[in-house]
């Protein structure tokens, strides 16, 4: 009987970036839990989207935010829900999502 082995050159690398993905999850996942409440900046990377697109959100399709002086601040799990509702009920939106999604595809290829 003849053993066969599989070799993956890059497999360190492959791990490594796994394990990072899984520390990534994690804090996400207890930023949700512990109620950590997102910047403008975050919105923007979370959501892939430019500064004029969250502000159009915000002012016209009631992205829920809370804003003390000139800082606001979204909570996760708001978001993430809005944005799916956003998605699912509107056709604009969902021409305005597939465009910042198409825009964030192309600046990582």
């Amino acid at each position: 009987m003849s053993t066969l082995k599989f070799e993956i050159p890059d497999l360190p690398n492959l791990l490594e970036a796994i394990e990072g993905l899984n520390k990534k999850l994690s804090a996400y996942e207890s930023a949700q839990q512990e109620g950590i409440w997102l910047d403008d900046a975050a919105v923007m990377t979370r959501l892939g989207i430019s500064k004029s697109t969250l502000r159009e959100w915000r002012d016209y399709y009631d992205l829920p935010f809370c804003q003390l002086g000139e800082n606001r601040r979204y909570k996760p799990a708001e978001v993430d829900q809005w944005f799916s509702n956003f998605r699912k009920g509107n056709k604009q939106a969902v021409q305005i999502v597939n465009n910042a999604l198409a825009k964030k595809a192309q600046k990582v290829a």
